[in-house]
């Protein structure tokens, strides 16, 4: 098992899986942030929405592996983006609270979402440039 199978191994233990429906929406920009979510399979489209026009502004998929709704839960803000379910999917959702405690007890697993998260960022970045 790589390390990142085991750290991905223990959002697992503390979070509850469920499948998803097409065209569910996991969160949405704005709602206070729930928890993480763990894409087990399936995909799901992650876009922004300008508030003003309605266009999407960013539009990416998310696939198995990836971990939703960082930035919001570390940073106790909305949810700055929606995430909706485009096929059938399997999800692990992580309430908050468990996610920063194992942050807190887990140096490696802090490590790779804070590199998660600056990808994140260069993406951002990229799109905006």
């Amino acid at each position: 098992m790589s390390a990142m199978q085991s750290e991905l191994q223990e959002l697992l233990a503390v979070g509850s899986r469920h499948h998803v429906a097409a065209s569910a929406i996991l969160f949405a920009q704005g709602d206070e942030p729930a928890g993480v979510y763990l894409i087990c399979s399936g995909m799901v489209r992650l876009f922004i929405r300008n508030p003003v026009t309605g266009d999407i502004t960013f539009d990416r998929s998310a696939e198995p592996g990836s971990l939703l709704g960082l930035p919001a839960v570390f940073g106790d803000k909305p949810y700055s983006m929606s995430a909706e379910v485009v096929e059938t999917s399997e999800v692990a959702f992580v309430p908050r609270a468990e996610f920063l405690g194992l942050m807190q007890s887990n140096g490696q697993l802090c490590m790779r979402c804070l590199q998660l998260l600056s990808e994140e960022v260069r993406i951002a970045r990229t799109a905006i440039g």
